[in-house]
């Protein structure tokens, strides 16, 4: 495959959409309120082995949380992958939400930016523990934006969503994203979506 363009993103274009997209999520729950109760099991990983070997058998996540909104363009959809931002401001070494933020809710937008058609709750504690222990080359994708005449880049990895041990992602209820009856995150989770 040959080299792609370089695309410079318009940042107010993308934070106009991405407050879009918060607008719709959060007009279903303003907070993470469900407790999330995860077993260590020693066969999931590295992660879990370690906190096995820490006497760590169960975890329960906040009680309450804030959380981040993130989302795609429908085209990415179909990569089954989620880019996490290593570096919000590669020019000046600054760190991507993946080292700053506790949750993401994390969406594809539908065609028409209209509602959202798959979304998945990352949780970047767990996610960075396992990069610390992880021998892994995923791709890096660098991506331009520009602002008042101002070019920077950010840096991303490429996380296939298959290969996220369990704890990391959990995949949010389809059948929400259709709903617009209020809902808590309670019931906006499938806790069958556990990756």
């Amino acid at each position: 495959m040959g080299e792609s363009s370089i695309i410079i993103r318009d940042f107010d274009t993308d934070l106009k959409n991405g407050e879009r997209a918060e607008d719709l999520i959060l007009s279903k729950f303003k907070t993470v309120i469900q407790p999330i109760v995860m077993h260590i099991a020693y066969k999931d990983g590295l992660v879990a082995k370690e906190l096995q070997r820490r006497g760590i058998d169960a975890f329960v996540q906040q009680k309450e949380s804030g959380f981040d909104v993130k989302v795609r363009d429908f085209k990415y959809y179909r990569f089954k992958d989620i880019l996490l931002e290593t570096k919000s401001v590669r020019e000046k070494d600054i760190p991507g939400w993946l080292y700053k933020a506790t949750v993401v809710v994390y969406l594809w937008w539908n065609p028409l930016r209209t509602k959202f058609v798959d979304g998945y709750a990352l949780f970047l504690r767990n996610i960075r523990d396992w990069m610390s222990v992880t021998q892994f080359n995923y791709r890096k994708k660098i991506a331009f934006s520009s602002r008042n005449g101002q070019q920077w880049s950010t840096e991303n990895i490429i996380i296939p969503i298959s290969e996220f041990p369990i704890g990391c992602v959990m995949r949010l209820s389809r059948k929400e994203f259709m709903d617009n009856s209020q809902v808590t995150l309670a019931t906006f989770f499938d806790n069958k979506g556990f990756v």
